[in-house]
């Protein structure tokens, strides 16, 4: 491939957190309504309707924090859905989208798949943190306007996995880096 780096970071990461006075955990900011956070990339279509995001009350964020002690232990993981809008008036569509990033230390495409009205997408669930990657259109490395980019000349996309979902079923030891498990990994889920 042309023109990827090989930099990006995993881990840490909690960007978007409010912190608590429980200490230690963090409540997601600021949905507390019942609505799902978006995974970055994802936009809301449907019906229109707007959902208000209120502030978590003491006894709310106290919920949180006591069923995040409860949960301790069992891994953790965050959507990242990954979009390739569909072409520009005029243009041809693409034949074939994927995707290579950080989460699995550059090793391998990941395909998106077609979407409606031409686009194409990809939903992951990745461990808590935050990843480079690039697009592969037609076998051109490229990144989207629509997402954030690093500074440096490589110019790589950037998202961030939150750490919302459980994953009791994911052994723990696919979970860490460590000298006998996979560097890092991603479960790609299909709809």
């Amino acid at each position: 491939g042309g023109g990827h780096g090989h930099g990006g970071s995993h881990g840490g990461g909690h960007g978007g957190n409010v912190p608590t006075p429980c200490g230690g955990c963090a409540l997601p900011a600021p949905r507390v309504d019942g609505a799902a956070p978006q995974p970055q990339g994802a936009s809301r279509e449907g019906d229109g309707s707007k959902i208000e995001a209120t502030q978590a009350t003491p006894e709310q964020r106290q919920a949180f924090c006591e069923a995040r002690a409860k949960n301790a232990g069992i891994p953790r993981f965050g959507p990242v859905a990954l979009n390739w809008p569909s072409a520009c008036s005029g243009s041809p569509e693409p034949k074939q989208v994927a995707v290579r990033g950080s989460w699995d230390g550059w090793a391998r495409d990941l395909h998106l798949e077609p979407g409606p009205g031409g686009s194409w997408r990809l939903l992951m669930v990745l461990p808590p943190g935050e990843y480079e990657f690039k697009f592969i259109v037609d076998g051109v490395w490229t990144t989207s306007d629509e997402l954030e980019r690093t500074k440096c000349s490589n110019r790589n996309n950037i998202v961030e996995a939150n750490d919302m979902a459980l994953a009791p079923t994911v052994p723990l030891a696919l979970t860490a880096p460590g000298p006998d498990a996979a560097e890092e990994f991603a479960i790609v889920l299909v709809d």
